[in-house]
């Protein structure tokens, strides 16, 4: 399943299967290009709360970097996005800051931070 997942990810770590399935005609609520209707609840950045919470989850009990690098991967790509003087919006869902925030939790009890 890791596998099938980094394969959907674009080059510059971008994954939300429901734009890239079908770029010519996605979903609805992928919007003409990304990020556009994330105010609408498009669930870009809401699928990559989830992603992160499962990498750190699955890297903390295996050990493997397989998922983890996937997610590292879309959040290099927030990072590069969105900020000060950057793109800025938000979501309609907080669970992208809430992964976030555990992930570094984690990582500090780790002692990797």
């Amino acid at each position: 399943m890791i596998a099938k997942i980094a394969a959907a990810q674009e080059p510059d770590g971008y994954i939300y299967t429901t734009r890239t399935i079908d770029p010519k005609n996605p979903h609805r609520w992928a919007g003409p290009e990304r990020w556009v209707f994330e105010r609408d609840d498009s669930h870009e950045l809401y699928d990559l709360g989830h992603l992160f919470e499962a990498a750190v989850a699955h890297h903390l009990a295996t050990g493997k970097r397989t998922l983890l690098d996937v997610a590292i991967k879309a959040a290099d790509l927030l990072v590069a996005t969105f900020g000060p003087g950057k793109r800025t919006i938000w979501p309609g869902h907080q669970i992208t800051e809430m992964a976030l925030r555990e992930a570094v939790s984690r990582d500090r009890q780790a002692g990797v931070l």
